[in-house]
Order: C-alpha cells, then structure tokens, then sequence
C-alpha cells in the first residue's frame, strides 16, 4: 500500500472475496483491471476458480451498461497446440480435459456478458521481469533445490514468455483501445523452448 501511495495511487484493501469492495470501486472508477489470483497450489483448485468466476460477475454486474471498460487477466496455457506445429492464436479451442480449463469462464463472463464492455488478455505462462513471482521463479528455485534444471522428453515444446513492463502496456492499451468482447494473447516471444529455458536457468544458478 505504502509503495502506491508513492506512485500516486489510492490503494483500498480487500480480498478477491470482498464482492461489495470490488462492486463500489468498479462503480466509482472510469476503467477496471481485474489482475487477482490465489497462487496457493495446495488449496483447493476448483474453488480458487470458483471465486474467480464470482468476483468477475461482482464488477460486471457492477458497470454493466456504464460502457467502462473492464480488462481481466487470464491464460495462454488452457489453448490446444496445433497439430502442424504452427502458432496458436485467439480462435484456437482449448485443450480437452485440461485441468485450468474452466478458470476460462471468468473470461467467458467478462466479454460476453450483455451490456458489459469486457475484454481479456490471456497472458503467457511465464511472466518475468523486476523480480516478480510466477512459474519461470518458481522453476528457478526447483533448479537449486534439486541441482539440475530440467525438462520434459527433448525440451523441443515451443512456449511465450512476455515481459512483465510489456504485460503492462497491453492492458494499458487494452483499457485505452480495446474492444469489447476481444480476447488479447500476451506473448512476448514464440520462439523459445522449454530446454531454452532450461537451459537458461541452468546457466544462471550454475547447475547442469
């Protein structure tokens, strides 16, 4: 909080689950970024989903046909990879069965609910940069623990990382641009591998 305030920022704490917070604010401000997630992998993960679902429905209900544009994050990981080997992009479906699959109805319920102006960037799997949290660290960490950094089968399974200054920007222009009912992938790169990053990683903190 201190941290926004130097910034210039109003922070107003709350939870994911302070639906009457998220309503009040949403209502008040010209625009909402809805960046929120429990990143805790031991709880339950259809719940975590479940307040997801539920805290996009509070702010959609909240400006729905006020036009204020609402941005979300989600994910790029849920997209099935094309049998050709080409890129995905925003029409490809998602993977069967795949376990993240329905966090996509907080996605869903932002850009197709009726007289809402909602848009979703559907980030890359690996975020990094100013020593941010997510996968990419948490692969850094398991390289020291175990002293080698790995990868699956030959490491030849195409990923995107994505700058976190450049994620910035997006939902910036997202806010500023975007149109409703529009799905934006945040990639920064499609080019790098997971031995890429493997091989990255294992640089860094001097493993095999």
């Amino acid at each position: 909080a201190e941290k926004l305030r130097a910034l210039g920022a109003t922070p107003i704490l709350g939870t994911i689950t302070a639906h009457d917070i998220l309503a009040r604010e949403s209502d008040a401000a010209d625009a909402s970024i809805h960046l929120a997630w429990n990143h805790d992998w031991s709880a339950d993960f259809n719940k975590t989903v479940d307040g997801d679902i539920a805290a996009v429905n509070a702010i959609c209900a909240s400006i729905k046909d006020t036009g204020k544009p609402l941005v979300i994050a989600s994910g790029g990981a849920g997209a099935q990879p094309n049998s050709d080997g080409s890129e995905t992009d925003e029409t490809t479906p998602l993977r069967p069965n795949f376990f993240a699959a329905k966090r996509m109805q907080s996605e869903v319920n932002a850009t197709a609910k009726e007289g809402v102006y909602g848009m979703s960037i559907r980030l890359s799997p690996y975020v990094y940069g100013r020593g941010g949290k997510g996968f990419l660290l948490m692969q850094i960490a398991k390289a020291v623990e175990l002293n080698e950094s790995l990868y699956i089968n030959d490491g030849s399974y195409h990923t995107s990382p994505l700058h976190v200054e450049d994620a910035a920007r997006l939902f910036i222009s997202a806010v500023l641009k975007g149109m409703a009912g529009e799905a934006y992938n945040g990639v920064g790169q499609t080019d790098v591998t997971l031995k890429d990053m493997a091989e990255a990683i294992g640089k860094l903190v001097g493993v095999p």
